[in-house]
């Protein structure tokens, strides 16, 4: 995360990159089922949530900086 902070040509690029992934996701006609198998941090949970279908092992973790548990 640094690197992207420190050249913000590149984190431009990332975040256009990730836009993509998600409206792609959101345009697509047929059921989109996820696999989790581990964590899930991030953009990484913003996939698993745009998913139809999530299949979770016991062990996967769902987490997002933006979330503050009280």
């Amino acid at each position: 995360m640094q690197w992207l902070y420190d050249n913000p040509k590149e984190f431009y690029r990332c975040v256009r990159e990730a836009k993509r992934v998600v409206m792609g996701m959101l345009e697509c006609d047929k059921p989109i089922i996820g696999k989790i198998n581990g964590d899930a941090i991030g953009l990484g949970s913003t996939v698993a949530l745009f998913c139809d279908m999530i299949f979770a092992a016991d062990t996967a973790r769902f987490g997002d900086h933006t979330i503050t548990l009280a």
